[in-house]
């Protein structure tokens, strides 16, 4: 019996296809085929989306661009160094408020600060509703984990004065944010 030590044992009943048992064809081409495709179920089918609201989803006064209701905010601070610029509720109460109506599960904005877009989820989950705090903070994080970049903040510098957001032109209840 010769052994090649790269190589099997040229010579053993295991490696010998003269001794070991043919397959059956049948059997082998059903184990190297894949099962057929079931249109209905497979991947590659159709699958309906959901249809997009008709409604107009209106943005909070004081979040939206070109409103007599204006904010004073830099985005690169904390939500609660936000100042409403008229009238005199609180802070907190301002904040409170729903960012949009009809409350949707979530409110996309996109901005020339970041290159993904922000996508700002309710703070409780037992209200659903998303307030102009979680807009705020959602805005404040992603700019401040987004321009580490030295170049890119030198690039921004003096552009994150907050503005508002206005409707996309291009995408159906998307926002735009707004800097100067």
């Amino acid at each position: 019996m010769s052994v090649d030590p790269n190589r099997w044992n040229m010579s053993s009943k295991e490696y010998n296809l003269s001794v070991a048992p043919m397959p059956n064809p049948t059997t082998l081409s059903s184990l190297q085929s894949p099962p057929p495709l079931v249109h209905v179920k497979s991947p590659y089918s159709c699958v309906a989306l959901p249809p997009l609201p008709q409604f107009h989803v209106a943005i909070n006064p004081l979040l939206e661009r070109g409103t007599s209701e204006r904010i004073d905010y830099d985005v690169r601070m904390h939500p609660s160094t936000a100042k409403k610029l008229h009238g005199f509720s609180s802070v907190s109460q301002w904040q409170a408020e729903a960012a949009i109506n009809p409350s949707l599960g979530s409110l996309t904005i996109r901005s020339a600060l970041v290159e993904r877009s922000i996508v700002v989820f309710p703070g409780n989950m037992d209200r659903w509703i998303v307030t102009i705090y979680n807009v705020l903070l959602a805005v404040h994080y992603t700019v401040c984990m987004s321009v580490t970049d030295d170049h890119r903040r030198r690039q921004l510098e003096g552009c994150y004065k907050w503005v508002g957001l206005t409707p996309s032109p291009t995408e159906h209840d998307v926002w735009i944010l707004l800097t100067r």
